[in-house]
């Protein structure tokens, strides 16, 4: 996926607002697929559904995060863990109707620490890192590994 991006790798404190989405229009697609039995695809999309052109803001060239949490609540996996990003301005224009789809990200099912997950459930979130962060363009889910 092209990365941009915006704020810092944090995830979003608030919960997704369904009305503020569809006021914005704006909807986050997350699926993911198994190429293999130890790696993971996140495929991302962004869609303007409302009646509007819409534009992110992105402060660096980080576009999304994923974070993956155990049962706990403690973060095991996130993407941006091990990444630089370049600081610089950049937007999005989705007219009307249009959207924007990255590139699939691969995990290998490994750990920020590098050690491969148990089997299980884990929490993941999915975020546009935009700015100012639209809380509406979250994507909450389970993955069982």
């Amino acid at each position: 996926m092209t990365a941009f991006g915006c704020d810092t790798a944090t995830s979003p404190v608030d919960t997704v607002n369904p009305n503020r989405l569809r006021a914005d229009g704006l909807h986050l697609i997350v699926s993911t697929s198994r190429p293999g039995a130890n790696s993971l695809t996140f495929e991302i999309k962004v869609e303007n559904r409302g009646p509007t052109d819409q534009t992110l803001v992105f402060g660096s060239s980080q576009a999304f995060d994923v974070e993956v949490r155990d049962r706990s609540g403690a973060i095991v996996w996130l993407w941006s863990h091990d990444k630089t990003f370049l600081p610089y301005m950049s937007e999005i224009e989705l007219a009307a109707g249009e959207s924007f789809t990255g590139s699939g990200t691969d995990w290998d099912l490994t750990g920020n620490d590098g050690n491969p997950l148990s089997p299980g459930s884990y929490k993941s979130k999915v975020f546009i890192t935009c700015f100012p962060r639209d809380s509406g363009l979250v994507a909450e889910f389970l993955l069982t590994l």
